[in-house]
């Protein structure tokens, strides 16, 4: 049992997919820009980010991606309001 729970503990936290972020963005009140029915386009842009990234072979920026995914997962909507998550390597606006 001990042992069990040290591998989970241990274990990489499972990154949420491009899906799973932006509707957690687009069910945020405090972002206005993210309301309504963006969370399809938001996951397709997102798709194409991880994509780019791949293509340029830039593991620095895909783990970026991954490390504001996650971010995104653990804050709260204030939090994301605040730019607790925003990394200007990939977002420069």
């Amino acid at each position: 049992m001990r042992l069990a729970l040290l591998a989970l503990l241990l274990a990489p936290a499972c990154k949420p997919t491009c899906k799973q972020t932006c509707d957690k963005l687009t069910g945020c009140e405090q972002l206005e820009d993210w309301q309504g029915s963006y969370a399809d386009v938001c996951a397709e842009n997102c798709q194409r980010q991880y994509q780019l990234y791949e293509f340029w072979d830039d593991t620095q920026l895909t783990d970026a991606l991954d490390e504001t995914q996650l971010c995104i997962a653990d804050a709260t909507c204030d939090e994301i309001a605040e730019g607790v998550c925003y990394d200007e390597d990939l977002y420069s606006f």
